[in-house]
């Protein structure tokens, strides 16, 4: 099992989902499709709203090192 969503920076700059695990659309209550264009056309619009601003920050943030790295996975990185 999976339980990903795999996001890359658009050309405002706002980390967009491009693939979404059926694990994870699944625990978010729809199917990947309807993930990934929810949170296209509203990005963060998934996220609790007591957690988007600093998911939001997160996102602004975050160094950016071609896909390397992300504010989800920095941990697991490190430890391989």
């Amino acid at each position: 099992e999976n339980n990903s969503v795999l996001r890359v920076k658009n050309e405002q700059g706002v980390f967009v989902p491009v693939s979404c695990s059926k694990e994870f659309a699944s625990m978010m209550e729809c199917d990947p499709e309807e993930f990934i264009k929810a949170e296209a056309d509203s990005p963060l619009s998934t996220v609790h709203p007591d957690d988007r601003e600093e998911a939001a920050y997160l996102f602004r943030a975050w160094p950016y090192k071609g896909g390397q790295h992300s504010p989800y996975n920095k941990k697991a990185h490190h430890e391989k």
